[in-house]
């Protein structure tokens, strides 16, 4: 038989036993959701841009050659602005920033950018007419109508 020796500032270990709970009920009872809020780095920004592709490239041309062209200047915008910045409504891009500078020299940076876009052919007209890429019309204000509003008064002055 064995002997155990104690020394004099040993102690006994306990094994507890504890009861399985899942995850989500230990979450449930240690945190209270009733006030949970989603995080968007949109809720914090101050100043939109509604952005749109030359308006006659959405009607001369083929479904196909419009959504290359709008992909390539999402792709642009993206990399300016950042894809968390930008979206999609309904026929323009909005981009959203905290400072109306910084926003404006993106935004003409954009259009410098997007005038190297090689625009489509369109056989329709004079196959020898130059080539001068896409251009971009912009806004912008405080809300998304604000912007739109200063597109189409900035469309209508050209």
């Amino acid at each position: 038989m064995p002997t155990q020796s104690r020394a004099k500032g040993s102690q006994k270990v306990i094994r507890l036993k504890l009861k399985s709970v899942s995850r989500g009920a230990l979450q449930a009872a240690v945190i209270p959701r009733s006030g949970a809020e989603l995080f968007s780095v949109r809720q914090h920004l101050r100043y939109r841009a509604a952005i749109d592709v030359e308006h006659l490239l959405q009607t001369q041309f083929a479904k196909d050659v419009h959504d290359r062209v709008f992909k390539e200047v999402r792709q642009l915008l993206d990399r300016e602005f950042g894809c968390l910045r930008v979206y999609r409504n309904r026929r323009v891009f909005i981009v959203q920033h905290h400072s109306v500078e910084a926003l404006i020299a993106g935004l003409l940076r954009c259009q410098l950018l997007a005038k190297r876009i090689k625009s489509p052919a369109n056989n329709d007209f004079d196959e020898l007419t130059e080539q001068t890429g896409i251009a971009l019309g912009w806004g912008i204000g405080r809300s998304v109508l604000e912007a739109e509003g200063a597109r189409l008064k900035r469309r209508r002055q050209k």
